[in-house]
């Protein structure tokens, strides 16, 4: 799978970058840890389903479906992408 980045993906790599680079390492332990393809779907699809909660709850907090609609649109498309997408 080719996979070029691209500004969503530039972006989620910023931010969880910028906040690893925030907490204290005193109060958590932080590694990197190599993954198989299979492995990486799990944690893909599991911060993917994650997302589409957050969604709902935004939607149902706000009664207003444009940010939770672009949410679930976000996760479509990166599952697809990532060739993670149910059927």
């Amino acid at each position: 799978m080719s996979f070029e980045t691209g500004l969503y993906e530039q972006l989620i790599n910023k931010l969880v970058t910028n906040k690893l680079d925030s907490l204290d390492c005193q109060k958590f332990h932080i590694s990197e840890t190599p993954l198989d393809k299979e492995e990486a779907s799990q944690y893909l699809s599991l911060y993917l389903a994650t997302l589409v909660s957050m969604a709902d709850t935004l939607e149902q907090a706000i009664n207003d479906e444009r940010i939770s609609g672009d949410m679930r649109d976000f996760c479509d498309y990166f599952a697809e992408k990532m060739e993670i997408k149910g059927e």
